[in-house]
């Protein structure tokens, strides 16, 4: 197994692509400015993003085009509704949601 520890500095409008296996961070934010961060996953059909706390939807089907998200304020209203849940996610009282595509112990946190 690989282990590389550097980071990586980007200007603005710099993009990173990142293999979906790659166990990643990002440094603390010590400026008062908005980091925006855009997290987009391409998946085939039926294959697990790993997040299954965030919306999914088929943006392309060949085999079946009337399963395609195509109007945006359902989109828009998924994100809402999954950030609205988010803001009552792990508090007192309720079973603990994790957002980390490994689980403890994985091989991949073990470095």
């Amino acid at each position: 197994m690989w282990y590389f520890d550097f980071s990586l500095p980007i200007k603005r409008g710099d993009i990173i692509f990142l293999y979906n296996q790659l166990v990643h961070g990002s440094l603390s934010k010590v400026s008062d400015q908005i980091r925006w961060s855009f997290d987009l996953r391409y998946n085939p059909i039926g294959q697990s993003t790993g997040r299954e706390i965030f919306p999914e939807f088929v943006s392309r089907s060949k085999a079946n085009p009337d399963i395609e998200l195509r109007n945006p304020e359902l989109w828009r209203r998924s994100w809402l509704d999954c950030r609205t849940g988010l803001a009552n996610t792990n508090q007192q009282d309720m079973d603990e949601v994790s957002f980390s595509l490994w689980a403890n112990g994985h091989p991949y946190c073990e470095m």
